[in-house]
């Protein structure tokens, strides 16, 4: 590993000293009494700044530069000879003051040609370059070739020119700039960075087809010494790489859409279009960094995730919260609480004295079954039932872990929170949902965790599915009422969330509870869509619920007038039913999204269809984990188990997306997610993988076309800047 920097050089020689004191501080300390040395050092620190190995100089011929060349070596030989750098150094041919047009092409080929060969010599160590030094045309082809190259970072050291006439810096002897400046000129010299370059990914685009760079540096030769002189460096009169560089210049917009083309061609998923434009060897490690596959880890790898800017197209507003977030929720009701608190305490009484004794046992035998919270007998008719939901919530308030014992017993264990099938699985969320939520203000601050839980994990678009008829159930809201609640609560996030609104109608409950949400729905359609369009508005219609209750050909009739107003529609389908419910989805419903969609690989002929039609699958790993069970890498004894079909849909092209379901349920986040989707996956997913799924994920939402647009730029910027900086 070889570290480089390449300087040009002028007549003032004490660039060497400057730049070394900089790079090298424990060969020449320049910098010791600087007064803002610590920052001086953290600059180093952030740009990995580290001793170079090897310092190439390119100048001109001329009396003043031979003159300062001269003195340059002479400090240099002041130097300790074990641990000073190699120093190598060219004149270029036929230059002099670059008065002449042919003087500076000359010195813009031997530039751009020695930062060529300094980047290859120091292929696995760091490139710096120096802006000090030489004139301004020689500064700028730096920039130039770093445009070209890429340099770890690009150096510049400013001067005190007031102080350094006045003190006759020029004059000093060489030996003073092997030692600290003294302190009461420390401030005399000033090194920073004033830029990192990438490689140009034109480059590597263009080696395979172009001789003139498929050669590398052999193409263009240059003379090496390691003897302490000058050498002449003689320049082609054709200039090769810099006319070379000017044509792939000239053709870059041509030569990236044919190697975007020839890539999206190769591959069964579009990746951020951005993405294509980074240099083939980062495309390459993207490819190869796979998550999901060492427990050892999954700390570092969800810390990486969370980063990811996401969206969201599967959340239940009835199963988002854990017990933290549902005491939080729980909290909202407590002056209904205290205004009922002679009615309840009679009935909180024995729970109490069981959550002292933090018998898990006999508090569920109390209870019968957390449905049964929200009515318990003694208090029939007396106090509504979201207030006894509430206030047994709040029981654990200081006790949170007590009530997640409660709720899900084994479960807490992840590994045995595996195919326990549908109905075991809703009924962990029954104190959450219309047994929470039809009070107003718990209604509300169940939107806010939501809201707050999605912009922690950088979720820039939400869907949020809800049912306003079932939270209207008590009366103390009507259905508009529970939807204009969610839709001003979200609204309160809309400087740092997008969200659009999904009503679900239910397969398994009362006809009549469908046809409501179908009315409602197209009373606010009716409504906002003389309105203009909403910040936060409804969007989407859902069909969800126990898929052996009801095919979807049958509730066609139902929602017909919301199809009719071309609302957008997204059916949960094939979760633990056979792959004939999707067909009916997708034929009956004209579902655009299919909710889970475990079974389309039975049939391999309307997977072709999903191809046609681009139609997305919201896939939810942790909830179809837990309800039907799959192998997962972290957990040998699910090794029996089938494999999640997410890689397999992937790999056919399907627009996959993945989705928390009932994060609170199901004990994840946004981030978790997009990691047990890796889990679930032999051999774990790619990064590049999971940014495909995450594009998925913005191009399907149901959004106005516009704020779509929007959001995946942004999030595309995003994802750029973090992979620039991270990886």
């Amino acid at each position: 590993m070889t570290n480089i920097l390449v300087t040009t050089l002028g007549g003032s020689w004490q660039i060497l000293p400057e730049l070394m004191g900089f790079t090298n501080p424990d060969l020449v300390d320049l910098f010791k009494h600087h007064p803002r040395i610590k920052n001086i050092e953290q600059e180093r620190q952030r740009h990995g700044i580290t001793p170079v190995d090897e310092l190439w100089m390119v100048t001109t011929y001329g009396e003043q530069t031979n003159k300062s060349l001269k003195t340059a070596m002479e400090w240099y030989e002041e130097l300790a000879t074990n641990t000073r750098p190699t120093l190598r150094i060219w004149q270029v041919d036929h230059t002099n003051n670059l008065a002449t047009e042919e003087e500076c092409r000359r010195m813009c080929e031997a530039i751009h040609t020695i930062v060529f060969h300094a980047r290859h010599c120091s292929k696995n160590g760091n490139l710096f370059l120096s802006l000090t030094g030489g004139r301004k045309t020689m500064s700028t082809d730096l920039q130039k070739a770093a445009a070209w190259f890429g340099c770890e970072a690009m150096i510049h050291v400013v001067e005190d020119t007031d102080k350094a006439f006045e003190l006759k810096v020029r004059d000093w002897p060489v030996d003073s700039f092997v030692k600290p400046v003294p302190k009461k000129f420390g401030e005399l010299f000033t090194p920073f960075i004033v830029g990192q370059y990438a490689v140009n990914p034109i480059l590597s685009i263009a080696k395979s087809g172009n001789r003139a760079l498929s050669g590398g540096v052999n193409r263009y030769p240059v003379p090496y010494t390691s003897a302490l002189k000058p050498v002449n460096l003689p320049v082609d009169l054709s200039f090769p790489l810099t006319t070379t560089l000017e044509k792939l210049q000239a053709n870059a917009g041509y030569l990236m859409c044919n190697y975007t083309n020839t890539m999206l061609q190769g591959e069964s998923q579009t990746n951020f279009l951005a993405l294509y434009s980074l240099p083939e060897k980062k495309i390459e490690e993207l490819k190869r960094w796979r998550m999901g596959i060492d427990p050892a880890k999954e700390e570092a790898e969800l810390s990486f995730l969370e980063k990811l800017p996401k969206a969201e197209l599967h959340c239940h507003l009835g199963g988002v919260a854990n017990v933290h977030e549902l005491i939080r929720i729980a909290s909202a009701a407590k002056d209904d609480i205290n205004s009922h608190a002679d009615l309840l305490e009679p009935w909180h009484k024995n729970i109490k004295l069981l959550i002292t004794l933090r018998d898990v046992g006999k508090i569920k035998e109390h209870i019968v079954s957390l449905k049964d919270v929200g009515k318990p007998a003694q208090l029939s008719g007396k106090v509504p039932s979201c207030i006894c939901t509430a206030s047994f919530i709040l029981l654990f308030k200081d006790a949170p872990e007590l009530l997640d014992e409660v709720i899900y017993g084994g479960y807490i264990n992840e590994e045995l929170f595996c195919g326990v099938e549908f109905n075991v699985y809703e009924k962990l969320g029954d104190l959450q949902g219309s047994g929470l939520l039809t009070h107003p203000l718990c209604l509300r601050e169940a939107c806010r965790v939501i809201a707050e839980k999605a912009i922690e994990h950088q979720v820039s678009y939400l869907e949020l599915r809800c049912s306003p008829v079932n939270y209207s159930l008590d009366g103390n809201l009507s259905s508009k009422q529970v939807y204009e609640i969610i839709q001003e609560t979200l609204a309160e996030y809309q400087d740092r969330l997008y969200c659009s609104i999904i009503f679900i109608a239910s397969r398994h409950g009362d006809m009549k509870s469908a046809e409501r949400h179908v009315d409602l729905a197209c009373e606010i359609l009716d409504k906002e869509g003389k309105t203009g369009n909403q910040n936060v508005g409804l969007r989407g219609f859902d069909l969800a619920g126990d898929e052996s209750a009801c095919k979807p050909s049958e509730m066609q009739p139902c929602l017909m007038p919301v199809m009719e107003r071309c609302l957008h529609f997204t059916i949960h389908a094939g979760e633990n039913q056979p792959v004939k419910n999707i067909w009916e989805a997708v034929y009956h419903l004209n579902a655009e999204r299919i909710g889970h969609c475990l079974t389309l690989n039975e049939n391999p002929e309307l997977m072709e269809r999903f191809l046609d039609r681009n139609i997305v699958l919201e896939m939810c790993p942790s909830s179809n984990f837990q309800i039907i069970g799959y192998r997962d890498n972290y957990y040998p004894a699910t090794n029996h188990l089938t494999v999640y079909p997410l890689k397999e849909y992937l790999e056919k092209g399907l627009k996959v997306t993945v989705n928390t379901d009932n994060p609170g349920i199901s004990r994840t986040d946004f981030s978790k997610e997009l990691h047990r989707a890796c889990r679930l996956t032999p051999g774990g997913l790619s990064m590049w993988e999971i940014l495909s799924v995450i594009r998925n994920s913005f191009k399907a939402a149901f959004a106005p076309r516009h704020v779509r647009h929007s959001i995946l730029r942004k999030a595309e910027e995003s994802i750029v800047r973090l992979l620039q900086r991270e990886t």
